[in-house]
């Protein structure tokens, strides 16, 4: 038997007359035949193939998230470095906001100028402070998801 193909079962009556005499020498016979695999390559290859189609699968799912973690790795990266140089920027012109601020008061306390320009003024100082505080609290969420990105948990 060998161990590839189907399992088979053959079933047989076999009946030989060697003269018409009835004495002479008549043959019948019985046959049966089983044929069972056991476990060839015809059977087993099916199994590797499907097992290998999976294993394929998860070596490109996790290629994918590989791929995935990298960007996210990049994106938080460039993005720490982009609002790192745009929190100095709005430092810088939070400092010139409150300094011309400052200046202002003083102008409008000895007269220099109206209390429409002092408003003006004062507003356009507050955006900056606000400015820069709102790119504090990005830089912040930018460092959090950098270290999420590398694995660093808070």
């Amino acid at each position: 038997m060998t161990g590839s193909g189907q399992t088979n079962v053959v079933v047989g009556i076999n009946s030989d007359n060697f003269t018409d005499d009835p004495r002479s020498n008549k043959t019948e016979s019985f046959n049966i035949g089983v044929n069972v695999p056991f476990g060839g390559d015809s059977h087993s290859n099916v199994q590797i193939a499907a097992v290998n189609v999976e294993m394929n699968k998860l070596i490109a799912e996790r290629e994918q998230f590989y791929r995935d973690l990298q960007q996210q790795h990049h994106e938080a990266e460039h993005n720490l470095e982009v609002n790192t140089v745009e929190l100095a920027n709005a430092e810088k012109l939070r400092a010139l906001a409150e300094q011309h601020l400052s200046m202002t008061e003083q102008s409008f306390a000895a007269g220099e100028i109206d209390l429409i320009d002092l408003l003006k003024i004062q507003s356009r100082a507050q955006l900056a402070i606000l400015s820069a505080k709102e790119r504090a609290v990005m830089l912040l969420r930018d460092q959090a998801l950098y270290n999420q990105a590398v694995g660093v948990m808070p």
